[in-house]
This record gives structure tokens, sequence and C-alpha cells, in this order.
């Protein structure tokens, strides 16, 4: 068309991300560039490599129209919403796995296969809070926090999505002879950082499991 049909363009006018039509319809809400990170990454052409991770989350490294914090609350509360195994996103984010290797049933299962989740738990996390007061910064869904829970001595979950949190709440209750579990939802100043609840215990352990990855830089 012509540059009259188009209309004038603006750096100063903000753009609305495109939603992919596979993503779930709560994140039509969501104005962040993580959209358009993730809509990316979900496109048939899409590798799954480490160079096209990176390429696709690149306009996600810096966010211009929130704090880091606020956008994530949004994204991952719109996530944890309209998380199901059978949910067209799940199986996509679940397809580069290993054949047999997935086994979905909470919010995270179809991040990593079973064996390297295992890996890392066996390796680096239960050896260390056995019998343990244990502090997790970031429990999303729960996976980590079900396993912690089978053998600490108490366990205190904190994020900043509350549809999270309770994901992560009823798959603990669900665990048979759990330890004692309390869920803190962490809060956004005026500023936009990240406050942790007043809380004079102390930890043991304190495990942080794929969270850095989603910080800003600044």
């Amino acid at each position: 068309g012509t540059e009259q049909e188009r209309g004038p363009e603006s750096s100063d006018v903000p753009r609305q991300p495109q939603v992919d039509a596979r993503l779930p319809p709560c994140f039509a809400s969501l104005t962040s560039p993580s959209l358009s990170a993730i809509s990316s990454f979900l496109q048939p052409e899409s590798q799954p490599s480490v160079a096209g991770l990176v390429d696709a989350l690149a306009p996600a490294m810096v966010y211009t129209d929130a704090p880091n914090a606020v956008t994530n609350r949004k994204l991952w509360d719109a996530y944890a919403a309209a998380w199901d195994p059978s949910a067209d996103f799940v199986k996509k984010m679940s397809s580069s796995l290993p054949p047999g290797g997935a086994s979905i049933h909470r919010v995270g299962d179809e991040w990593s296969d079973v064996e390297s989740f295992q890996e890392v738990l066996r390796d680096w996390i239960l050896p260390h809070a056995d019998n343990a007061i244990v502090a997790e910064i970031g429990s999303g869904g729960g996976r980590v926090a079900v396993e912690l829970s089978r053998v600490a001595q108490r366990l205190e979950c904190f994020d900043i999505s509350q549809n999270m949190l309770s994901r992560a709440s009823a798959a603990v209750a669900s665990v048979e002879g759990a330890c004692a579990a309390s869920f803190h939802k962490l809060e956004i100043d005026s500023s936009g950082r990240t406050k942790f609840p007043s809380c004079e215990a102390q930890f043991d352990f304190v495990v942080v499991f794929d969270v850095l990855v989603h910080m800003d830089l600044h």
C-alpha cells in the first residue's frame, strides 16, 4: 500500500507484539517483549539449539516498557493460569525433548527430560537438603519443591507469581509425608525492585534453580 494507507510511523508509538495463535489467549494481554520472544521461539522453523534460543530471546533481554519484575509477574501468572499437560504450547515446548524423555505432570516438566532433571537433583540439590531448613527462590510450579519436600525438615518457597505459588502449594500438598512448607509472594516496590517478605528464619540451604536466566541485566 501507499505511505498514506499505512499511516505515519513513529519510534515514539509503542508497537503491540504479534500474538502467536498457538499461545493461550491469556497471553494476549501482555505487552512485554517477552511475548514476542516466546512467539518467535514457537515458530516451526525455529531450531532447538542454543544459538536459536539466544536469538529468540534477544528482544527480551532489556525491558523498556516496565520493570523486569513486573513483566515476569505478568508472564508467569498467565503461564501458570493457562498451563495444562494437554495445552498446545506445553506440547510444543516438550516436543524437542528426547523420545520417551518427557513426563508432564506439573509446570516446568516440559522444559527438560526426566533423566537430566533427576541428575541435577541427585548431584546438586537433594544431598544438601536432607533434614535441612531450605528456601527455594523462584519455586515456580513446584517441580523442585516437590522433591525438596520429601527430604527437607522445612521448606520456604518464594516466587514473584501468585499463580505459580498456588501451583507449587498444590503440588507439595499432594506429596505423602511432605515436610512443613510455606509459600511467599515476592513484592515489587515503586522502583521495580523485588522485595522479600520479612523473615527471621535461618536457612541451611538456598535453592535458585533455572531462575537467574529470567533476571534483567540491570
